[in-house]
């Protein structure tokens, strides 16, 4: 927390000055700048109850309960657009979240270990309805934002899925659809048949389809997206990790692909609907490296749903949401002979925003695997935009 603190206040400083300096020379140019950042903290309590008795340390337990306060995500963001057709962003950002209590459920690698890093890094030309090119570091289009979902973020979907490589876009933005591709070299290799790595440069891409039905109007709000992966294991999530631990050297591209649909229909300006599906599968593959308990081509799929009532245009939202992932070994209960299992979870979540700022809320889930492995979770959130 010390390092996190120094590094904080350093960077704000850098940025004051250079703001400050901006201005003093160049007021026009300064004006194009925009700073902001958020603090996401948010206490959490966790259960786990294994099918059988499990031993940590000198103790056999039947049951296991943590708890903590972690400070979930702060960043700093810093906006520039010197031009109407070019824009470039900086994200600087620590996390403790999602916090990782079994060791093996969903954690996001670097991005839970305390650590002050670059999120986002990136220059754009075009903006609007246009052709566009992006070139830095920035969030693939496969799962959905954080914008889109209802309940809190990081669903587990986001938390298996999620990467944000130095990467090279290009595509079309339009009021009623939209269109990208991205390309980056992959952190991991697959392996030729003498089992060494392929060594590819750039050797992962990914591409996305977007529709917006109704935006001839304003009330209402559907997006449907389509999105394909090339290479899964490319994924900087849980499913990253597991595949390249567990599944060593795989000889092939874990082709991904999937989608989602959200809608917010307001009935009136009290109150609407808010509805979100989205599903993503590996389908089969390699069933000399990644069988099930029968020894057979298994394949990895994700599916993750919400459905919240709105009110007041969303300033409170109140619902229910389901997640499952079948194909990984969720609980981390497999030990040496890795078996991949089926896992979901249910529950519910109330999220305010009284304060355009200030967000508050709270989700409860519980679930379990098909092995009769159990979990529940609470998080408590306070989050500030500034």
């Amino acid at each position: 927390m010390k390092k996190l603190t120094v590094s904080l206040v350093i960077l704000v400083s850098l940025l004051m000055v250079s703001a400050a300096w901006a201005e003093e020379i160049s007021p026009e140019w300064a004006s194009t700048v925009k700073i902001g950042g958020y603090v996401d903290v948010r206490p959490s309590f966790y259960w786990f109850t294994p099918d059988n008795e499990m031993t940590v340390g000198n103790q056999t337990q039947e049951d296991f309960h943590y708890s903590d306060v972690s400070l979930y995500d702060a960043g700093l963001v810093v906006m520039a657009q010197p031009f109407d057709a070019v824009h470039g962003l900086v994200e600087i950002r620590y996390g403790e979240g999602p916090i990782d209590y079994r060791g093996s459920n969903g954690s996001l690698g670097a991005y839970g270990t305390e650590t002050v890093l670059v999120d986002k890094a990136y220059v754009q030309l075009g903006s609007g309805s246009s052709f566009w090119v992006r070139a830095g570091k920035y969030y693939m289009p496969f799962a959905a934002s954080e914008d889109a979902v209802y309940g809190f973020y990081y669903n587990l979907l986001q938390r298996y899925l999620f990467a944000n490589p130095v990467a090279l876009g290009l595509g079309y933005n339009h009021k009623f659809a939209g269109f990208g591709f991205h390309v980056w070299n992959g952190q991991f290799d697959t392996t030729n048949s003498s089992g060494r790595p392929d060594n590819d440069i750039i050797d992962t891409y990914a591409a996305s389809l977007e529709f917006h039905p109704l935006a001839f109007q304003e009330v209402h709000q559907m997006d449907l997206v389509f999105y394909f992966l090339s290479d899964a294991a490319e994924t900087w999530g849980q499913f990253g990790n597991q595949i390249n631990t567990q599944v060593t050297a795989y000889s092939e591209n874990i082709f991904l692909y999937g989608g989602y649909l959200k809608g917010d229909f307001f009935l009136s300006d009290l109150i609407g609907l808010g509805i979100l599906g989205e599903y993503a599968t590996t389908g089969e593959w390699d069933e000399d490296q990644y069988v099930d308990a029968a020894g057979d081509a298994t394949a990895v799929s994700f599916m993750n749903a919400e459905l919240a009532l709105l009110f007041w245009e969303g300033v409170l939202k109140f619902g229910g949401k389901y997640e499952s992932i079948s194909g990984v070994d969720y609980f981390g209960t497999a030990g040496v002979d890795y078996e991949p299992t089926s896992y979901a979870r249910y529950g519910g979540f109330l999220r305010s925003n009284l304060m355009e700022e200030l967000s508050l809320g709270l989700e409860y889930l519980m679930g379990g695997n098909n092995e009769s492995d159990t979990d529940s979770e609470l998080q408590i959130q306070t989050r500030l935009d500034f």
